[in-house]
């Protein structure tokens, strides 16, 4: 089961996302260093250079008392915020525009110069009044026109009236407007490029969102379950670079050292291997995948070591005559010079080609030199020789194989093994290529017992997911595990049938 926090976790199809994410996170990369380029390039292209004149005033309301005289009646915030609508109108209606006009003779349509001209509340009730044109000298002239309609439009005091109470809007001080030094700030150079950014990184995630959609690769235990005729014997969590870094390749083979979690994955493959050995007298078991750089070859080496931790006596074959793998992994490239390859030419007797790994007690029969004719060697009878003389000598033999779907050797050698062992990397091959490889695979003679899901992206406990609870998971240490790996195994095999 899987344990996780209900309010907390993603949902299966977040964390799908999530990692498709991973994968794909240069796709709303690029897009957003195109997009924002492109918005870079659009704000150069279409700029247009303007300046601005600004000049201020601060308005004071009176009224008249009983004898005439004016009485300051309101100058304040509220009062400046509801003038400054006033002044936007009048300031920009056809008279005073036409008033405007005439005084800087200027050759300026009525509706250019409206859009020119702004009227704001700077500060408490100081107004603020700005011109903004093409070049700074309109801009200028404008500003100074406007600051003297402003007399125009104020609501002049009426020496005349006697009625007592009558309010008038008096402009007691301006500040005069200056010519503009430089352009004003041209804010479309960030809004542009950061639009063009904000919209390439939603186009990419949405991207990935569709890939995730269609996506028909195998994500996770369950689309084992629902999309492949075939049993999970077990899933093998990725081995993080950092830990690469620190101990080589060799990492990837598991040792006392190696992480808890991907040692256990191998216990439990083991597990499964020696029930069906038990069971049924399996012996021979090929491990090979649908397409390259899956990892066969790493879970057919570590399947190996965790047999012969057990005591068993293993042989582990690398039967890629084309791209072999285990010198690598196992760091003996000296010893690759004699191999499967020369036993199939017939220049070394087989027990002279193996080898014995002291380290991880394995007996390993390297590939030999490389050829085209892998398909005809695996095929001939000093194949089936081979088997005949090396088979009494151990417990099980473990056959790395090239890939199933790129090359026919693994078909080749169905004949002289027991079982295979599919390994399908997560996130990787899609799902009806996988099906059609376990059709070729299968057999009455070599059924496939079951696929590894191998590379497993680490849990997060950012996210709140994992396979286990944390405490349940990393809590536990080899000394623990006796007394649960009855009960650990047994819910395993229920749920894999």
């Amino acid at each position: 089961m899987y344990e996780q926090n209900s309010s907390t976790a993603p949902s299966p199809t977040t964390f799908r996302y999530l990692r498709q994410l991973k994968k794909s996170w240069w796709i709303p990369t690029i897009l957003l260093v195109i997009l924002a380029v492109a918005g870079f390039l659009f704000a150069q292209l279409t700029y247009k250079p303007t300046y601005s004149s600004t000049g201020s005033f601060w308005l004071q309301l009176y009224s008249q008392d009983s004898e005439g005289n004016p009485k300051l009646v309101m100058s304040d915030i509220q009062a400046a915020s509801g003038l400054a609508q006033t002044y936007q109108y009048f300031l920009t209606g056809a008279d005073t525009i036409d008033y405007v006009l005439e005084q800087t003779g200027l050759d300026l349509q009525p509706g250019a110069v409206k859009k020119m001209v702004s009227i704001s509340q700077a500060t408490g009730s100081v107004l603020e009044l700005k011109v903004t044109a093409s070049d700074p000298d309109t801009a200028y002239r404008l500003a100074v026109a406007y600051m003297d309609a402003i007399d125009i439009v104020v609501n002049p005091r009426d020496d005349n009236s006697s009625s007592s109470g009558t309010a008038f809007v008096n402009s007691v001080q301006k500040i005069q407007p200056r010519m503009a030094q430089s352009p004003n700030p041209d804010y479309k150079k960030i809004l542009y490029p950061t639009a063009g950014a904000l919209l390439g990184l939603a186009v990419g995630l949405f991207l990935v969102w569709i890939i995730t959609r269609f996506s028909h690769t195998i994500q996770s235990e369950e689309d084992i379950y629902d999309l492949l005729p075939v049993k999970l014997l077990t899933t093998i969590p990725t081995i993080s670079s950092r830990s690469r870094s620190k101990k080589g390749d060799s990492s990837l083979l598991i040792s006392p050292r190696s992480d808890f979690s991907y040692v256990e994955s191998y216990k439990s493959l083991r597990v499964r291997v020696e029930n069906l050995a038990a069971e049924r007298g399996y012996k021979k078991f090929i491990v090979t995948s649908t397409l390259a750089d899956e990892g066969k070859s790493t879970v057919a080496a570590n399947l190996a070591i965790a047999l012969a931790q057990k005591g068993k006596r293993v042989l582990l074959m690398d039967v890629d005559l084309r791209r072999p793998t285990q010198h690598n992994l196992f760091q003996q490239s000296s010893q690759r010079a004699k191999g499967l390859s020369n036993i199939l030419t017939g220049s070394v007797y087989p027990m002279d080609a193996i080898h014995q790994n002291e380290k991880y007690g394995v007996s390993i029969l390297y590939s030999g030199k490389a050829t085209d004719q892998a398909s005809e060697l695996l095929g001939n009878d000093l194949m089936q020789e081979f088997f005949k003389i090396v088979e009494p000598n151990f417990d099980f033999i473990i056959i790395d194989t090239p890939p199933a779907h790129v090359v026919s050797d693994a078909m080749t050698m169905r004949r002289f093994a027991d079982a295979t062992i599919l390994v399908i990397r997560q996130d990787f091959t899609p799902s009806n290529t996988i099906r059609h490889t376990l059709d070729d695979l299968d057999s009455d003679e070599t059924p496939v017992i079951g696929c590894v899901l191998n590379g497993v992206a680490r849990p997060s406990r950012l996210l709140g997911y994992s396979r286990y609870g944390s405490t349940y998971y990393y809590g536990y240490r080899e000394s623990d595990l006796s007394h649960s790996q009855g009960s650990k195994n047994s819910h395993r095999n229920t749920r894999n049938g």
